[in-house]
C-alpha cells in the first residue's frame, strides 16, 4: 500500500454495530509498557517492555434510532464484556478486502454526552483492550444473499508459522436464515482448507473473535455458508497473521 489515505472512507463496527455514519473522529492506540530498569550506578536511563496494550477513543453524533450511535455505545457499558472492535480504512474508497483494519477486542469504559449550546450533541466512549490489539487485513465488508466465498488475500509468502486471529462482525441479524462463517487458507489459491470457524451464524447482531496456531498458508479467505430462503446477511472479517 503506497496510495496516502483520507480518514473520510474510514468504517467503524463495534459488537455488530455500525458507527461509521454518527463518528468523525476515533483514535486507535497499540503500545507497550515502559519498565524503568535504571539502577544507581548506570549514568543513563534504562529501560525494558513490558506488556503490550491498546485502547481506542471515538466521538460520535448523538444518534437514538435502533441499531445508530446511542444504541451501540450506551448498550454495553453496564455489562463490562469484552466485545470487539474493527476500524476499517479505505484506500480512498470504501474498504474492500486486502485493505487494513485495526483488530481490537475491548471492555468499553465509558459513555459521555458532553452538551454545550453551540456545538453538535456528541458521545464520547472509549475502549480497553483485553487481548493484544493488532492491524490485520479486511476478507469481507459487504452483504450477502448466498454462499459467497469470498477473494483471497496474498500473504505474500510461502507460508507463516505463529497462528492468525480473525474478528467477525454481524451487522444485520437474519430473521430465520443461517450461515457457517469461517476463514479458510490455501497453498495454491484453488484447494481451501478450514482454519477458523465462527459459532455466529447471522441470527444475532453480535461480534466474535478466533484463533488459529501453527502454520497458515500464502493465501486465506472468508467463507459464508447459507441455509435458508436468501435474506440479507451484512458483515464484515477481519484477519491477521500472527
Amino acid at each position: 500500500m503506497t496510495t496516502k489515505l483520507a480518514g473520510k472512507w474510514t468504517q467503524i463496527y463495534y459488537a455488530g454495530y455500525d458507527l461509521s455514519g454518527w463518528s468523525h473522529q476515533f483514535d486507535a492506540t497499540i503500545e507497550v509498557d515502559e519498565i524503568d530498569g535504571t539502577a544507581f550506578l548506570d549514568g543513563a536511563k534504562n529501560s525494558f517492555d513490558g506488556l503490550p496494550g491498546g485502547s481506542a477513543a471515538v466521538e460520535a453524533f448523538l444518534s437514538t434510532g435502533a441499531g445508530e450511535s446511542e444504541d451501540g455505545l450506551s448498550t454495553y457499558v453496564p455489562t463490562y464484556t469484552d466485545y470487539h472492535l474493527q476500524i476499517l480504512v479505505g484506500q480512498n474508497a470504501a474498504p474492500a478486502i486486502g485493505d487494513p483494519v485495526f483488530m481490537l477486542t475491548a471492555k468499553q469504559f465509558d459513555y459521555k454526552v458532553p452538551l454545550s449550546v453551540a456545538t453538535a450533541v456528541l458521545i464520547q466512549s472509549t475502549f480497553k483492550q483485553q487481548t493484544k490489539p493488532y492491524w490485520g487485513t479486511v476478507h469481507a465488508n459487504t452483504s450477502i444473499t448466498n454462499t459467497t466465498g469470498f477473494a483471497s488475500v496474498d500473504g505474500k509468502m510461502v507460508s507463516s508459522a505463529n497462528g492468525a486471529e480473525a474478528t467477525l462482525e454481524i451487522i444485520t441479524a437474519l430473521a430465520s436464515d443461517t450461515y457457517v462463517i469461517k476463514v479458510q487458507h490455501s497453498t495454491n489459491d484453488v484447494d481451501w482448507v478450514d482454519l477458523m470457524t465462527f459459532t455466529a451464524d447471522g441470527s444475532a447482531r453480535t461480534s466474535e473473535r478466533q484463533t488459529a496456531t501453527g502454520t497458515i498458508n500464502r493465501y486465506t479467505r472468508a467463507l459464508a455458508t447459507r441455509t435458508g430462503s436468501g435474506q440479507t446477511l451484512r458483515l464484515a472479517v477481519a484477519v491477521v497473521r500472527l
